[in-house]
């Protein structure tokens, strides 16, 4: 009965990660159209046309808010428990999908603005459901079957997402950019009532009345001082830090240029993003096993960066002497996610395996801090006028940095 009731539990914990990756994913398809429609777009009417910043800031403020969401939800968790955390997560997505509507309704970017803020606030919920799998998971042979589940969830919604933001393409006007949201809306409502029915709190709380957000920011600030003095921990964080840059930026910026320059339509992008998708699940269920039995850890972070400065090399060739080439875009970009997929996984590894047990929480939550705040500063980026121009340069401007951080480890 316990393993049946264990396993009902992980279903719902995979289904609050499905709905967080389909919250990222969902939105990247129909961006370009929800801003740069001149008949119902929402700068309909506005007398503002400086639109790349606008959509730099409508991508930045995702990871922003992701940024303090994952630490503060991880810190929740402990205190008032897992299952109220991961529901409050849920409402607050819940919301924003709401807001999302509204702000399309009435035409108000800065309406939409805070509803994607609120969005990538409740993402960071995905710590309480990895304490609660934790929680779960007996032994370490457990954990480890245990934590493929959820990871493989994350890369189904992020196939899922575009393809509900493509789905817009079955209406026409203003409806066809409030369907991926309504659509998003009703999976997180069926989410909150299965996580209800489903999830039992399993972790003696530590007593909600002691819990102090600022507290927690100034405990976070005084790690944070202490890793200078930890030579191998702050050369891998500044070697993963460039690194996410320089593929959050490409990443970002990549339905933009497919719009501007390929003429894309909503139903390409889509289709666009879940063959991307399709990369990190080729790479989560093949390619990633394989690098591992053929090549250590820090080989790896050599490797994706050399790779990457490769395949960014070819294709900022391929746009000086074949213009804009669809397949080379494509298989380039098939590459930058698996990249993107491998990054993630080595490094938090090696993080972890160089951090004590006592601090694993601590730098767990400082990876995913140091993901969110790249793509942020990316995503303001690719508000800059005619950043297209040179982005492609400074992608790889930023993995040979990358490759500088991890020679002083070798």
């Amino acid at each position: 009965m316990t393993a049946i009731n264990n396993k009902a539990k992980l279903f719902s914990l995979c289904m609050v990660l499905f709905i967080d990756a389909i919250g990222s994913g969902l939105i990247l398809p129909i961006l370009p159209e929800l801003f740069f429609n001149p008949e119902y777009g929402l700068l309909q009417g506005y007398a503002f046309h400086n639109t790349n910043v606008i959509y730099g800031i409508t991508l930045a403020v995702f990871p922003l808010a992701s940024l303090f969401g994952k630490y503060l939800f991880g810190a929740l968790s402990d205190h008032v428990g897992r299952k109220k955390t991961i529901i409050a997560g849920l409402s607050i997505i819940l919301l924003s999908y709401l807001l999302s509507i509204i702000a399309i309704m009435i035409d108000s970017i800065p309406l939409f603005i805070l509803a994607r803020f609120i969005t990538g606030f409740g993402a960071g919920t995905y710590t309480a459901v990895y304490a609660m799998i934790a929680d779960m998971s007996k032994t370490i042979e457990r954990k480890m079957t245990n934590f493929k589940w959820p990871a493989l969830a994350t890369v189904l919604g992020f196939i899922v997402g575009p393809i509900l933001g493509g789905a817009s393409g079955i209406a026409h006007g203003q409806l066809s950019l409030v369907i991926p949201f309504a659509i998003g809306f009703i999976l997180t409502l069926l989410n909150i009532f299965k996580a209800k029915a489903s999830l039992e709190e399993n972790v003696v709380v530590q007593g909600s009345h002691h819990f102090s957000p600022l507290f927690f920011f100034k405990e976070s600030y005084h790690y944070l001082l202490s890793i200078k003095n930890k030579k191998l921990i702050k050369y891998l964080l500044g070697s993963y830090l460039v690194f996410q840059f320089a593929i959050g930026l490409y990443i970002q910026s990549i339905s933009l240029y497919l719009s501007e320059y390929c003429h894309f339509t909503t139903n390409q992008i889509g289709f666009f993003y879940v063959v991307m998708g399709g990369a990190i699940l080729l790479n989560t269920l093949v390619i990633q096993k394989r690098i591992q039995d053929r090549s250590s850890p820090l080989e790896i972070t050599t490797n994706i960066s050399l790779v990457g400065i490769v395949v960014f090399g070819i294709l900022e060739i391929s746009r000086l002497l074949l213009e804009d080439n669809i397949m080379i875009t494509f298989i380039v970009s098939f590459v930058v996610y698996i990249l993107l997929n491998v990054s993630v996984s080595v490094y938090t590894a090696l993080l972890s395996e160089h951090t004590s047990s006592s601090e694993q929480g601590r730098i767990i939550s400082l990876s995913g801090q140091a993901y969110s705040l790249t793509w942020f500063l990316a995503s303001l980026f690719i508000g800059v006028p005619r950043a297209n121009d040179f982005l492609l340069l400074i992608c790889i401007t930023f993995l040979f940095l990358s490759l500088l951080f991890i020679r002083k480890l070798q």
